[in-house]
């Protein structure tokens, strides 16, 4: 019994040391929490600071592409009729401006046929004249007047082919601009619808480049470009 007793004496004895040790290090920690405030009088204080101002300025940003020039117009001038090339006037490099002859043809029997169709409008003009007169006397049928009307109306036409014919003879240039393709000789007989030459319109000249689509949307039109060719012009 007295083994126990003493045994119980020492647990209470290690309890009451415990519980010491334990109100000392809070009897510390309510030193700490009583502690002054901190002063933050310093913190209202405004700093000094170092002001510099600066101005936006528009700065030009440049996209470099690369491409081909073309000309504004390319037209290739055909032969409207038939015959044999007589004469070339243009030559490739030259320039030319509209209603330049460039090429000509043999008129061959054009000029003949064109004499024969304002012979037989002549005709057709006295044969209507003289079925008017009739008419008005009762001696000529309305269908017949008629049939004469349209005669002439058909011999005006067959002097305008024929002229037209032979006006086409004569090749003339269609726009202004340079030669860039002869495409005919003396000698050469030419169908309706070949080809003679090829006139490019050089005012003005378009500069062609691709843009890809990243850069698209920093182009638009009316915006300041310039070209410089391989000649480094």
């Amino acid at each position: 019994m007295k083994r126990s007793y003493i045994i119980a004496a020492l647990f209470a004895v290690a309890a009451v040391a415990w519980i010491g040790s334990g109100q000392i290090g809070n009897a510390d920690r309510v030193k700490e929490a009583q502690k002054p405030p901190v002063d933050l009088s310093a913190m209202e204080r405004v700093p000094t600071v170092r002001v510099n101002q600066q101005q936006a300025e528009p700065r030009i940003s440049e996209i470099i592409l690369r491409g081909r020039t073309e000309a504004w117009r390319k037209v290739l001038v055909k032969s409207e009729t038939f015959g044999r090339v007589e004469e070339v006037l243009a030559q490739k490099g030259s320039r030319v401006v509209a209603g330049d002859v460039l090429v000509k043809l043999v008129p061959e029997d054009k000029p003949a046929r064109v004499r024969e169709a304002q012979a037989l409008l002549e005709q057709r003009k006295l044969e209507y004249v003289a079925a008017e007169r009739l008419a008005k006397k009762g001696f000529r049928a309305e269908t017949q007047l008629a049939a004469n009307k349209a005669a002439l109306e058909s011999a005006k036409a067959d002097v305008r082919r024929a002229e037209t014919d032979l006006t086409n003879t004569t090749i003339t240039a269609p726009i202004a601009g340079v030669i860039a393709e002869r495409l005919v000789e003396v000698g050469d007989f030419a169908e309706m619808g070949d080809p003679m030459m090829k006139i490019l319109d050089l005012d003005p000249v378009l500069a062609i480049g691709h843009i890809s689509e990243r850069n698209l949307a920093r182009v638009r039109v009316g915006g300041a470009a310039t070209v410089r060719l391989i000649t480094d012009r």
